[in-house]
């Protein structure tokens, strides 16, 4: 005999979207998201909902809300951004979901996208409990206003789900393109926070922060991107196997770096200086194992870093400074000793435009040359 079904069936919350869920018929029902007065009621709809499809001879269509696009989007297509770009998608759409998501998916216009991104531009979005929480913990009002590029990044990211909703057939034809209606904010608009344009940080500034630091392990990770250019996430997951000791200059080729979904190979030359930094942290360590741990075993995570790295910088007086500043640094650094060409390949972008801004061919000799020299 199968299994006799429960009624009504319980609610459980989807881990990967915060939502609350409720499962009929094989078929997964949100209702908002965890916590929200608005749970309950859309409970009571949804069953009742079903109750009358039984009785009812010809079924009703049913229109998805914003809260089930997110929900199947999280669930079908999230794993192919890389870890940066999955979590700037989970932030984008968790405001969305607190503004909009319990309104019918074809009734998201450019209006509600601009609400959207007016709750990104104030904040309004967060709970009181979060404001205060963060106010607790020394974080200024600007720091929860999300910034003019970053706003328009966010809205680009909530078009992109739609136009995969629209791919699958789960909102109406040119409801995607509909949304492009709403114009990015411009430089000159003075309703929204504009953030500071990265600085290159010095030897100088560096040493500044270190000395405001306990943490060694935080320590040995922002001096060995000084000296390599590396971004953040390829220091703080490297591992001992990654890296080849056989040469002069070592080479550290990442697993996991910003742009292998596009197939690219990441080479990081690591010199004289790095050496020296990362001598202490391999002894012992097996191919498998973390260069840099946690005191969970775990690698540091990306909020960890930054958040110990710009209180420090605080404390020593440089309010600009973040890890992303030492990549700058080591981009202007290398252009000027060794030009664009050493710096493209030291950095690991693609293109000169691109190292001057701010698949793949590594050119080899030219990040072993430039790691000897300034690494």
């Amino acid at each position: 005999m199968g299994r006799k079904k429960i009624w009504p069936p319980p609610m459980k919350v989807h881990k990967a979207s915060g939502q609350v869920r409720v499962r009929i018929n094989g078929r997964d029902h949100y209702l908002g998201a965890e916590g929200s007065p608005q749970v309950q009621k859309n409970y009571a709809r949804v069953l009742a909902e079903h109750e009358r499809l039984l009785e009812s001879p010809t079924p009703p269509v049913v229109v998805p809300d914003v809260d089930t696009i997110i929900a199947d989007w999280i669930e079908q297509a999230s794993k192919s951004c890389n870890e940066k770009d999955r979590k700037n998608y989970f932030r984008a759409l968790m405001v969305l979901s607190r503004t909009c998501g319990e309104i019918a998916a074809p009734d998201f216009t450019p209006a509600r996208l601009r609400a959207v991104r007016d709750a990104m531009m104030t904040g309004s979005w967060r709970r009181p409990e979060e404001r205060a929480q963060t106010n607790r913990s020394g974080i200024k009002r600007g720091q929860l206003d999300w910034c003019r590029s970053t706003c328009n990044a966010q809205v680009a990211r909530i078009r992109n789900v739609w136009r995969w909703a629209e791919e699958m057939e789960l909102v109406p034809r040119g409801s995607w393109a509909a949304l492009g209606a709403l114009r990015g904010l411009k430089k000159t608009d003075r309703a929204v926070r504009h953030g500071n344009k990265t600085r290159p940080a010095t030897w100088d500034d560096l040493q500044l922060v270190l000395s405001q630091l306990r943490s060694e392990p935080i320590k040995a990770m922002l001096t060995l991107q000084y000296w390599t250019g590396a971004r953040s996430g390829e220091i703080r997951r490297m591992k001992a196997g990654e890296i080849d000791r056989t040469q002069e200059v070592w080479l550290y080729r990442p697993e996991k770096h910003k742009t292998e979904h596009l197939g690219n190979v990441r080479v990081i030359g690591l010199g004289a200086h790095a050496r020296e930094v990362l001598a202490r942290w391999l002894s012992g360590k097996r191919p498998e194992q973390l260069v840099f741990r946690s005191k969970t075993g775990r690698p540091y995570t990306g909020e960890h870093y930054g958040r110990a790295s710009t209180n420090a910088g605080r404390r020593a007086g440089l309010d600009w400074f973040r890890p992303y500043c030492l990549r700058h640094g080591a981009k202007q650094r290398f252009t000027r000793e060794h030009g664009l060409d050493v710096a493209r390949a030291l950095l690991g972008q693609s293109s000169i435009d691109t190292t001057n801004t701010y698949g793949m061919q590594i050119d080899l000799s030219l990040v072993i040359k430039g790691a000897k020299q300034s690494g």
